[in-house]
């Protein structure tokens, strides 16, 4: 069963998002996969969930959302500052840089450290992308 939930589609456990149009529907989907969790809380602080509803859920997690963000692209602009490091070190980008990795321990070591902030971008960045889903 499919229902409308603002710009969500809810279908069973899984949601669409994208943007609602009357007469076509969802358009613009990306099928995201859901999971249900639990959380024990007090006593009083289930009788104010139960009066503001899902809503505070929703607003505590856009909450957290926005500050993982900001500390995440400040992780990654300083793993982008060390890549630059590299990349003026050796007047080229990374991918020319693996083409031909100097034969001297320098090399290497440069070679392990480059590959590993590259990876910790990537990582970072689609750690980024879910965050962002719960932005909204």
């Amino acid at each position: 069963m499919a229902e409308k939930n603002d710009d969500r589609l809810i279908v069973d456990d899984n949601y669409m998002t994208g943007s609602w149009d009357d007469k076509q529907g969802l358009t613009a989907v990306k099928r995201i996969n859901m999971s249900e969790i639990t959380v024990k809380v007090s006593k009083d602080i289930k009788d104010i969930i139960s009066s503001t509803g899902e809503t505070i859920f929703v607003e505590a997690l856009s909450e957290v959302a926005f500050k993982r963000i900001s500390y995440l692209q400040k992780q990654i602009k300083e793993c982008k500052d060390k890549i630059k490091y590299y990349e003026d070190k050796y007047k080229k980008g990374y991918n020319e840089f693996l083409a031909n990795v100097p034969d001297s321990v320098e090399g290497h070591d440069d070679w392990i450290e480059w590959t590993y902030l590259v990876n910790v971008v990537d990582e970072l960045s689609k750690k980024i992308e879910k965050l962002l889903l719960l932005r909204g």
